[in-house]
């Protein structure tokens, strides 16, 4: 079952530190955000395909 992020954003697993991952349904991507008091800040979205170390190159 997929939650949509906003509703539920503890919903979905620890892949870092506080960095959560959310799998897109229906579509090869993943959304990497992480939750912070008053709102959710997504980090980097890309194709499943990729190296998931990816993301944490980026600066």
């Amino acid at each position: 079952m997929s939650l949509p992020i906003q509703l539920l954003p503890e919903a979905y697993e620890v892949v870092f530190e506080n960095v959560r991952r959310a799998v897109v349904r229906k579509f090869p991507y993943l959304i990497l955000y992480k939750v912070e008091p008053n709102r959710v800040v997504v980090l980097a979205v890309f194709h499943s395909k990729r190296d998931p170390k990816t993301w944490q190159d980026r600066s």
